[in-house]
């Protein structure tokens, strides 16, 4: 799973001062945590070129680490 938004829904970053969408990958466990966290990351990266598309400018990224579970 994973929860974002675009627009409708935002979230206010202490960093910036500002509101800004938000990307949150859900945490995952199991045989296939490398993989679903493959995905993840391909996935934001598509979203983030198809904001930048729409918006016409590059989408900066505030990194938090929210850490994987061992497996």
């Amino acid at each position: 799973m994973v929860y974002f938004s675009f627009g409708t829904v935002e979230t206010f970053d202490d960093q910036t001062q500002q509101r800004m969408p938000f990307w949150l990958p859900a945490q995952v466990r199991g045989d296939s945590v490398e993989e679903v966290k493959r995905f993840q990351d391909d996935l934001k990266l598509g979203w983030y070129q198809h904001i930048e598309h729409m918006i016409g400018a590059p989408v900066i990224s505030h990194h938090r680490e929210t850490g994987w579970p061992d497996v």
